[in-house]
């Protein structure tokens, strides 16, 4: 049991820079996660206000199964800040 915990702790914590945002639109069956990335870097810049580079975020990809309905989430992972 403490190893299963230990595990999930380990997860969760490797998860605390991580954002999911929904509604993201142009979701494609096969879309890169390079093109993922300039569409957040995109909306962070443009809706938010926020000033991030493409290099700010380590990998951003589609969850989930292709859905010609819904637009699937994305996850958003970004390295902690150094220093």
């Amino acid at each position: 049991m403490h190893s299963a915990e230990s595990l999930n702790e380990l997860e969760q914590y490797s998860r605390r820079n991580n954002l999911r945002i929904t509604g993201l639109q142009g979701d494609t069956e096969f879309q890169s996660s390079i093109s993922v990335t300039e569409q957040v870097s995109s909306l962070l810049n443009t809706k938010l206000g926020l000033k991030v580079q493409k290099e700010d975020i380590d990998v951003a990809h589609r969850l989930g199964k292709f859905n010609r309905v819904k637009a699937r989430p994305v996850i958003v992972c970004k390295a902690p800040n150094e220093g």
